[in-house]
């Protein structure tokens, strides 16, 4: 279970990496100036509050995987708009609604990385070393997103570019989702933790 949380540590914050592309995205693909730019990415960081306390209410009141599976799937639908050109109108309330929305998935995935480990089992004996090793692998798009959205961008100029960049989110979250769905099935008793 421990490699599965990583998986889900590392494909939720590559989509938290990706949030960093939002103003850009909106400048490139449907040409908005700086301000309008801004105000898109705006929305996007007003989601995380409200993203990742929803999603702790809901991971509470629920299973924290199955919320996380949730999340996954709305950041699923969120690139999968934009990866395939389906927001290539550029009529802003359109694009704020795919991004705003995308964003409390992202937001939501963060506010339940660590809560995952009230299902897993891992006797609280080596929970430092586990939260140590999921973090050093989850935390690993740090290294290689930016570049990675540097070549997708810079060798595919304008709209094409970020096409590019949320068809490897959707990727990833798929790859998050089937964690986040194993994960699910491999621990029994979620409230259970083990001492």
């Amino acid at each position: 279970s421990v490699w599965l949380q990583a998986l889900i540590v590392l494909c939720a914050y590559v989509g938290f990496k990706c949030t960093d592309d939002f103003g850009l995205y909106a400048k490139d693909a449907f040409g908005y100036n700086d301000v309008q730019s801004a105000h898109i990415a705006t929305i996007s960081f007003w989601m995380r509050p409200i993203g990742a306390a929803l999603a702790g209410y809901l991971g509470d009141k629920f299973i924290h995987s199955r919320v996380t599976s949730m999340c996954f799937l709305i950041l699923i639908l969120g690139a999968l708009v934009i990866s395939t050109g389906m927001l290539s109108g550029g009529v802003f309330m359109f694009i704020a609604i795919t991004l705003a929305s995308m964003s409390l998935g992202i937001y939501g995935l963060r506010g339940l990385y660590y809560a995952l480990f009230q299902e897993s089992k891992i006797p609280l004996s080596y929970a430092g070393a586990a939260i140590g090793f999921i973090s050093v692998t989850g935390y690993t798009p740090d290294v290689f997103m930016g570049p990675l959205m540097g070549m997708l961008l810079d060798n595919n100029p304008g709209y094409l570019g970020h096409r590019y960049l949320f068809g490897v989110l959707v990727g990833f979250g798929i790859i998050g989702l089937v964690a986040s769905i194993l994960f699910n099935r491999e621990s029994s008793s979620p409230n259970e933790i083990v001492k």
